[in-house]
């Protein structure tokens, strides 16, 4: 070793010995192990084997855990308890949608009559305005009347139509100078 290489020189070689201890396998207690054969496929286990297996891991987990091992017959309970819940469960929803529903066509029939009324008070206001002769009251009321003309039942529409009209032949005769 040339001593100009100082302390380093002495890891470096001393390194170089123990790689070379390891690659060489000394002091290693290893036996030689068979090697796999991996020309013949292992088959997977069949379905008893899996549910056997996962039932041990089951009963081992609630040992761990502190509680009884369950049986396949309080399993079956289980089930069958869960499946008479889950039945009585969809008879209530199916029992609250009917009658969701029977409240949807009350309230949705309220709803229609309340437009109805509306518009008709609307078309009632704009007949009066026009008689009078106030027209930009007249336009107040068809400006409104706008508003909800896509709810209004098509009768209140056609007589709207029919005011709309002569709204604007009454707002056409105001505008004419006088002769």
């Amino acid at each position: 070793m040339n001593p100009r290489h100082g302390l380093c020189g002495w890891i470096l070689s001393a390194s170089v010995v123990v790689v070379g201890v390891g690659m060489t396998g000394a002091g290693c207690d290893r036996s030689d192990t068979p090697k796999a054969n991996t020309n013949t496929p292992v088959p997977p286990p069949s379905a008893a084997d899996v549910a056997k297996r996962a039932a041990e891991a089951e009963n081992k987990a609630r040992a761990a855990a502190g509680l009884p091992p369950r049986d396949a017959n309080a399993a079956a309970n289980t089930a069958a308890t869960a499946t008479d819940n889950a039945a009585a469960t969809a008879d209530k929803a199916a029992a609250d949608v009917k009658a969701t529903a029977g409240d949807a066509k009350t309230a949705a029939g309220d709803a229609m009559d309340k437009v109805k009324a509306q518009g008709n008070d609307l078309i009632a206001k704009l007949e009066s305005a026009i008689k009078a002769n106030k027209l930009d009251e007249g336009q107040t009321y068809v400006d409104a009347f706008e508003k909800i003309k896509d709810t209004v039942p098509a009768e209140v529409k056609a007589k709207y139509d029919s005011l709309k009209t002569q709204l604007a032949a009454a707002k056409a005769k105001a505008a004419e100078p006088n002769k």
